[in-house]
């Protein structure tokens, strides 16, 4: 996690970048012994508590048995922001909110778990 920045965010507050550059199909970071996505954000609260939201995501959260990756769905330069969709990690039965990413694909709200 040493390449893992946070910046001020184009979409909410602040967000989180890399110094470093990733392809497409990178795996940006792992988290190993994570049975749920929750584990995933209690084990990696840093990367998930900074990770903003994007109707058009640069990154995908991938959960395999025990083990939970971010992985690159574009390029990713250094310095960009790292956003993901939340509805793919939460769910769309939570709490709805308006989204803020202003992208062309824009779906208008996202949810979050109460």
């Amino acid at each position: 996690m040493k390449d893992k920045i946070t910046i001020e965010s184009k979409v909410h507050g602040f967000g989180l970048a890399t110094r470093s550059r990733y392809n497409r199909g990178d795996v940006i970071h792992r988290a190993i012994n994570a049975t749920r996505f929750d584990a995933f954000h209690d084990r990696a609260a840093f990367i998930a508590g900074t990770m903003n939201h994007s109707c058009k995501p640069n990154v995908k959260l991938l959960l395999n048995d025990d083990v939970v990756s971010i992985v690159a769905l574009d390029v990713i330069e250094p310095g960009e922001e790292i956003v993901c969709d939340y509805d793919q990690t939460e769910g769309t039965d939570g709490e709805a909110r308006t989204c803020l990413c202003k992208t062309s694909t824009c779906k208008g709200t996202f949810h979050i778990r109460k």
